[in-house]
């Protein structure tokens, strides 16, 4: 994939304002692709909205301050300022990372897991 196509694809999300419950057209990342991480970074705002649009509020206010950092193992690891958070995300981890994920894949078009690191 070239980054040519790349912005073609995120434009099309924009202008068609996915949401959690549409699929854009597929994109075959590999999980560990820098490009998929650039991409999540890049749009991370927007997944974080798209998480609120759709009523999960309560997750998008614990992705506050949080930024992607990298792959592990097929994962995304998220990295939050406060280890209190991490805590919380850990522990909702069974409702928190399937929603955080599929707001991944509605937004950017990638499938990851997703896990938390304060370090």
């Amino acid at each position: 994939m070239t980054l040519a196509c790349l912005r073609e694809h995120v434009k099309a999300i924009y202008r068609e304002g996915v949401s959690v419950h549409q699929k854009p057209a597929p994109i075959r990342f590999q999980p560990h692709d820098d490009l998929a991480l650039e991409l999540i970074a890049k749009n991370w705002r927007l997944v974080r909205d798209n998480l609120r649009r759709v009523g999960l509020c309560h997750i998008a206010v614990c992705l506050e301050g949080t930024q992607p950092v990298r792959f592990e193992a097929g994962k995304l690891v998220l990295w939050f300022p406060e280890c209190t958070t991490v805590r919380l995300f850990e522990h909702r981890a069974e409702t928190f990372e399937p929603a955080v994920a599929q707001a991944i894949w509605s937004v950017v078009g990638v499938h990851c897991g997703v896990r938390a690191t304060s370090e």
